[in-house]
């Protein structure tokens, strides 16, 4: 998908050089799945232990088993 967005040049700017991402292609798709993750983790963070019975899928079992 193309799309034209204007940006505030010093941001961009000051975002390639902290963040290592030259191309503000890259750049403005790592700030979005950055912003999605971010999303992610606040709605996880509150289920607040909801689900205390909740069964680890297989592959996260490994150091979860009980000895």
């Amino acid at each position: 998908m193309k799309a034209t967005v204007q940006i505030d040049a010093l941001l961009l700017e000051r975002a390639k050089e902290s963040l290592g991402i030259a191309d503000a292609e890259q750049l403005v798709e790592f700030a979005l799945k950055d912003a999605i993750h971010g999303k992610a983790s606040e709605r996880l963070a509150a289920l607040g232990g909801t689900m205390p019975d909740l069964e680890y899928p297989a592959r996260y079992r490994r150091g979860f088993e009980e000895e």
